[in-house]
């Protein structure tokens, strides 16, 4: 049985390929990741909450970054750079795994850089149109670059680039009925789903509580809102309104069947599993992140005629609640471009990646 190592600072995808390594065999899996999700945060991350129960060792990395924004971080971040990689080298040195597979972010770096010392050979994961930092600096040190839409593959050597598609968990074409009965929604309303990804969105979560009155008259709304803001949402629960910090497996599957709107920041993992069900979108991008990421994200699915977007400036109740209302009155003509949608996916992505592995792999 051949070991792998993965990390990288994008769960969803890392669980979609650990469900075809499990489902394929013949691999020990170990896991590199933040211990908590993100500085000056003492809740943990979602990782070393999903990871460890399904039987995978999880190892935390003490990984900086370079911040983009000067915080009270930015200092204690850029000095845990060398800890991060000497923990990695330290690690992988200890597990000497077949390869490495990274998912992006700052925290797959200093695997793939401390792998390539030991001769371990990485493959490195991008999950958007816009190339991460993190996956520039992983190509000179890894053996391939997978890659997720096909604008990109030009961007690396011949050879070193792949088109792989992005990994889709199966867990979400998963429903239950019993899951769906515990919710307790009332009987014959439309569900909205509120997502501000696996950390939660303290934006979303405001804006969404300040009209949330308003939007349940006539609909049901879910609303994962991440741990920072659990305690004092869980206090506005009533039958047409359920909160949870994370949400995963069948429940997750039967809430993305059963919503007739989607309201979620425009992370391309998110993107991706809503696009692959043809479902409408409102989308709120992350302002700040490299090259504007999110809202290029969210372009692709606009102009597939299956989402509207509100820039993070511009979101505010009356504004969401409008929007919302808006969409919900309209559903049929988001509905007939879910075909559309579901063309910009590439359903098998997860067996590609593997097939990479076992391919790459010593």
């Amino acid at each position: 049985m051949k070991k792998i190592v993965i990390t990288g600072g994008h769960i969803t995808p890392a669980l979609a390929v650990i469900e075809e390594l499990r489902k394929q065999g013949g691999w020990e899996i170990y896991f590199f990741g933040r211990e908590h999700a993100t500085e000056g945060d003492k809740a943990f991350s979602v990782e070393s909450q999903v990871i460890p129960p399904m039987g995978i060792k999880f190892i935390a990395i003490a990984a900086g970054r370079l911040q983009r924004r000067f915080t009270r971080y930015t200092i204690p971040a850029a000095l845990r750079l060398p800890v991060g990689f000497f923990q990695a080298l330290y690690h992988l040195a200890r597990v000497r795994p077949a390869v490495i597979l990274s998912f992006g972010g700052y925290l797959g770096v200093p695997a793939i850089m401390a792998g390539w010392l030991l001769g371990i050979p990485g493959i490195t994961h991008e999950q958007t149109t816009v190339i991460g930092l993190g996956t520039k600096i992983n190509a000179f040190f890894c053996r391939k670059v997978a890659l997720s839409w096909p604008q990109t593959v030009g961007i690396f050597p011949k050879g070193k680039a792949v088109l792989t598609g992005n990994p889709i968990r199966r867990e979400i074409f998963k429903t239950s009925t019993k899951a769906w009965q515990g919710f307790g929604f009332e009987k014959g309303r439309p569900l909205v789903l509120v997502s501000g990804g696996n950390q939660g969105s303290q934006v979303i979560n405001a804006a969404v509580a300040d009209c949330l009155d308003q939007i349940l008259v006539n609909n049901n709304l879910f609303h994962q809102v991440g741990q920072s803001d659990l305690a004092r949402l869980k206090k506005l629960e009533r039958k047409n309104y359920r909160v949870a910090g994370f949400v995963k497996g069948a429940e997750w599957g039967t809430l993305l069947h059963k919503a007739d709107l989607v309201v979620s920041r425009a992370g391309i993992n998110t993107l991706t599993e809503l696009g692959s069900l043809g479902k409408p979108m409102l989308l709120i991008p992350i302002p700040w992140l490299f090259e504007n990421e999110q809202t290029k994200n969210a372009r692709l699915f606009k102009e597939a005629g299956i989402a509207e977007i509100i820039p993070q400036d511009d979101l505010n109740p009356d504004r969401l609640l409008n929007t919302v209302t808006n969409m919900m009155t309209n559903l049929y003509r988001y509905r007939q471009n879910a075909a559309r949608a579901q063309g910009l996916v590439v359903p098998d992505a997860a067996v590609k990646i593997v097939k990479l592995i076992s391919e790459t792999a010593l």
